[in-house]
């Protein structure tokens, strides 16, 4: 055995006590942070479950004011349901077989706007928005007889022009249709961002959606033999308001240096009411020939749907954040035309209502700021 490290085990061992309670020491430490972190992600449902929180993938600025602020334009085209005012027809005898053109108004590219306002809670990573979105387009048809031929109205009575039921309006030469689509949409929205994968993050989100909707289309039909120097106008106007919950989910999966494709869909149930009204005015007469009003309250279902891609970026050593975005969006609003019309039956005008849709789709072009 050796005599020199029987003389030197003392030191040895008081070395390893040593280095066995730093060692202990360190684990303790190490053991107890671990606990702290598995406190920060544990979480327990309202059924006394326990699991794991599930990390925000919301945007990590230092010293934020939590706000975000949006701005947007569409470029959209609109086209509603159930506006054809007239058909050609080749002979002004007006008679069957029908032979001709049916024709409708118009759908025209115009601009909208979009915006939001938003603020991130400190509690569990939710946000809230309020968000708004503001369009409003105008498109003008014309129906013309062709040579020896007629335009066959079909929005005008029958009998508008002469009350007795003695003379018939069956044709003109000329017609023409100016539709205005507006609509408003005001939204509450209250949701979270959530890590999924390295590059996927999804927002799911619930709130309210108030909608208004302006419909208007004004027609007119003139010339022939026989309205000869006088024409024919009609008014339809079909306003909406309503009110309901919104639900929807927001989608983004990242390709890289700050570049990603993003989805956005949304689906909400507004109920309220419809102003609804029919006029008709023979130019050979002082009064409208037709004053028909309707109110309703319905439910109109509507959906939308956004897909693009994104590019966002921070500047100020992480204080504010940008998300750029270019997408195609598109919108269904179910039941949005509910105009009247006349339904001719023998000597008797009926007035009837419709039940169309409203559908929109077109670019989207929008910009955020988080801070």
């Amino acid at each position: 055995m050796n005599i020199n490290f029987l003389k030197n085990l003392p030191a040895v061992a008081v070395c390893f006590a040593s280095f066995s309670a730093f060692a202990g020491m360190d684990m303790d430490s190490r053991v107890s942070q671990l606990e702290a972190q598995m406190k920060q992600v544990r979480t327990a449902t309202e059924n006394k479950n326990f699991g794991a929180k599930t990390a925000t993938a919301g945007t990590m600025l230092d010293d934020p004011y939590q706000i975000t602020l949006g701005i947007g334009a569409v470029y959209q085209s609109a086209i509603l349901g159930s506006t054809e005012f007239a058909y050609t027809e080749n002979d002004t005898a007006v008679s069957y077989p029908v032979e001709g053109d049916l024709k409708e108004a118009k759908d025209n590219w115009s601009w909208g706007i979009n915006a939001f306002v938003g603020y991130n809670f400190d509690h569990d990573g939710y946000d809230m928005k309020i968000t708004n979105s503001y369009f409003d387009t105008s498109a003008s048809s014309t129906a013309n007889a062709g040579f020896g031929g007629a335009v066959v109205p079909l929005r005008a009575s029958t009998y508008i022009v002469d009350e007795t039921s003695e003379t018939s309006f069956t044709n003109c030469s000329e017609s023409k249709s100016q539709l205005s689509i507006t609509y408003d949409l005001l939204g509450l929205e209250l949701g979270r961002d959530f890590y999924v994968s390295q590059y996927l993050a999804i927002r799911p989100f619930i709130g309210l959606i108030s909608s208004w909707m302006w419909l208007e289309n004004n027609i007119s039909y003139s010339g022939g033999e026989e309205l000869t120097v006088n024409s024919v106008y009609v008014e339809d106007h079909s306003n909406w308001w309503g009110i309901g919950p919104q639900f929807g989910l927001n989608s983004e999966y990242g390709l890289g240096g700050g570049f990603s494709i993003f989805a956005d869909t949304k689906g909400a149930l507004t109920y309220g009411r419809f102003r609804v009204y029919h006029t008709e005015d023979f130019s050979g007469t002082a009064n409208p020939e037709a004053e028909v009003k309707a109110y309703g309250h319905r439910i109109v279902p509507y959906v939308q749907a956004v897909l693009g891609v994104s590019y966002e970026f921070t500047t100020d050593n992480n204080k504010n954040h940008f998300l750029l975005r270019a997408g195609y969006n598109t919108q269904y609003f179910f039941g949005a035309n509910q105009m009247l019309r006349p339904s001719n039956n023998g000597a008797i005008n009926y007035i009837t209502r419709q039940n169309n849709n409203l559908q929109t789709q077109g670019l989207i072009l929008d910009a955020s700021w988080a801070f």
